[in-house]
Parts: structure tokens; sequence; C-alpha cells
């Protein structure tokens, strides 16, 4: 492992240590807190990960297809993507693609094709947890957290004119440029980009719903924090992806998740959820990508 590399995960353990040494400082307030872990709500939370998962590799097939026509099924696209996703894992950002790259050639997909797919959508599912967050912040969260939600109002009819196919392309091509990779331009309309989109909002949504039935399964809350909790839970993603200097924003995200849950749940009780969101979803994961390399 490069020294770059071993900077970057010890700084992602540290982090890691850090809440779990606060979280053993604070189990004297933990232990004050009801918990009782509801198997029920817990595995049925898996069920909505899975279909979280279905519809990104869904969005990523559409994408593949807009870009090239190919002979890519939905069942082998969410195989290939599932297991590929687990390259973020390892150090340098490009094992993610790598991976793609491999289990698609049989299928006649062109390098370029899977990379600026891939790029694609990170795109659109940074975008879709913006816009959906901050809707969300708006319109259904009240108190000290809505009112820094107004600061990106703004940024929402510029996100999405930018869906544009014009200025879309432009963006690509400019980002592609940045990761120096081949730029293959998107001939779609306005409207196929915007239901594109969609896909990937409805994702999350998927995603947000099993999130608060693993959090419901070990600490009792409202249904009233659903919509809150997966604007959260968005945000977080986004704020560990950006920081590209630590593998799948280990630490970060958790850092991000444990300060906004406390808006909705106790400090402790958000630290230890925010740990455990991360195995919950790597596990989940994992079954997605067993269960689909099971079925042929």
């Amino acid at each position: 492992m490069k020294g770059r590399d071993f900077f970057k995960w010890g700084l992602a353990v540290l982090i890691l240590v850090f809440l779990i040494r606060y979280l053993f400082l604070s189990w004297g307030d933990l232990s004050e807190y009801e918990f009782s872990l509801n198997i029920g709500l817990f595995l049925l939370s898996y069920l909505f990960v899975i279909a979280h998962l279905i519809f990104v590799a869904l969005g990523w097939g559409l994408i593949l297809n807009l870009l090239e026509k190919n002979k890519l099924s939905l069942l082998k696209g969410i195989r290939i993507r599932t297991f590929a996703d687990f390259g973020r894992f390892v150090p340098g950002k490009v094992w993610l693609v790598l991976g793609r790259i491999e289990m698609c050639k049989k299928f006649g997909l062109r390098t370029s094709t899977v990379t600026f797919s891939t790029l694609m959508e990170v795109f659109m599912n940074l975008l879709s947890a913006c816009l959906l967050a901050v809707l969300i912040f708006i319109l259904f969260v009240g108190g000290e957290l809505s009112q820094y939600s107004w600061y990106f109002v703004i940024f929402v009819p510029i996100l999405l004119i930018f869906l544009h196919p014009k200025l879309f392309n432009w963006i690509m091509k400019f980002l592609s440029k940045l990761i120096k990779k081949d730029f293959v331009k998107i001939k779609a309309k306005y409207y196929y980009l915007l239901s594109l989109l969609s896909v990937f909002v409805v994702a999350w949504l998927l995603l947000g719903v099993g999130f608060y039935l693993m959090v419901n399964s070990l600490y009792a809350i409202g249904i009233s924090s659903l919509l809150p909790l997966t604007a959260v839970l968005a945000v977080s993603w986004v704020f560990g992806f950006v920081m590209i200097f630590v593998p799948a924003g280990i630490g970060f995200r958790e850092v991000a998740l444990s300060y906004l849950l406390t808006f909705f749940l106790p400090e402790p009780v958000a630290v230890l959820v925010a740990i455990l969101a991360r195995v919950w979803l790597i596990s989940g994961e994992i079954l997605t990508a067993f269960i689909f390399w099971w079925i042929r």
C-alpha cells in the first residue's frame, strides 16, 4: 500500500475510532434509553436496500442503453453493478470503474461507454440526493434544521436547468476532461434526462424507508421522521462522497450522519445509528450481490 493510501485509510479509521470512543464514554447515557431489537422491522429494512440497489442498477442500465445499444439485461446489470461497486473500498477510485469494464466486456460494451456511464451515474446520484434533501428540508422539516436548506433553494432550478441536453453534455465533457476520460455525447431529450433523474430519486426514497425501518427497529421514532431521515441519509452520503481522499467516505459520512441525526435523536443514539448504518448498508449490498449472483 502506498503512503498516500495508508494516510487515507488511517484517517478514516482514526475518525471511526473517535466515534466508537465517544460511544464507549457515553455508554452510561445510552443505557438510559430503551433499546429492543425488532427483528421483523430490521429484516424488512433489507428489502428496501435491495429495492434501492435494483433501482440504481436500473438507472445505470438506462444510461448504458442511452449511450450504446446493448443486450445487457436488468438482472445482469444488477449483478455487475453490485459486485463491481465493492471496488470503492479499494484505495484508488479507478477500481470502481475497472470492475465494471471487465465484467461488461463479454457484452461487447466499449470501455469508454462503461467509464462514462459510471461518471453519469455518479452525477445523477449526487444531483438526486441534493434535490431530494433540499425539498424535504423545505417542505417537511421544521425548526432549526430547515433554515439551512433555504440557502440552497436557488441551486434547485439551476441544477434542473443543467439537465438540459446542451448544458448536460457540456458538464459531462468538462468532467470527462477533468478525470482524463473519453467523452461520449448524450443524445436525449430533456424530459428523458428528467425521467432518468426520477429513477435515482425513487432509489433514494426506497433507501430512506429502509433506513427509517432500521433505526425504528432499535429505537422507536414516529412516522413523521421518515422523510427527514431520508434527507439526512442523502446529505451524509453526498458529504462522504465528496471527501475523495478517503475510500467510500468512511468516517466522514458517519460524522455527518451522526451530527444531522442529533436533530431527531438523542446524541449518543445518533452516533450509534451512524456507525451501525455503515454495517447495515454494506451487509445489504453483500446480501443483494449474493442473491443476484445465485439467480441465473
